[in-house]
């Protein structure tokens, strides 16, 4: 069974949203299903470091958590 990779659709962000790189890279991997422990492991940074990128980009994107995130902002490939 192949996996579908979830990747961010920036043309659908919120007008003038802009997200730096770690942002997306963090955004993606939630998307993705990855746990903050895992994220934190891949993207060298602490899990209290994820934990805060995600609070902070669900407020941006003005979603509640990753589900929401992936079905409003994530496109498969």
């Amino acid at each position: 069974m192949n996996a579908i990779a979830i990747r961010l659709n920036e043309t659908q962000l919120p007008e003038k949203t802009m997200l730096n790189e770690k942002q997306r890279e963090v955004l993606e991997k939630l998307m993705n299903g990855h746990p903050y422990k895992s994220i934190a492991h891949e993207l060298n940074i602490s899990m209290p470091s994820v934990r805060q990128y995600a609070h902070r980009l669900y407020k941006k994107l003005k979603v509640a958590n990753r589900a929401d995130a992936m079905l409003q902002y994530g496109s498969r490939e």
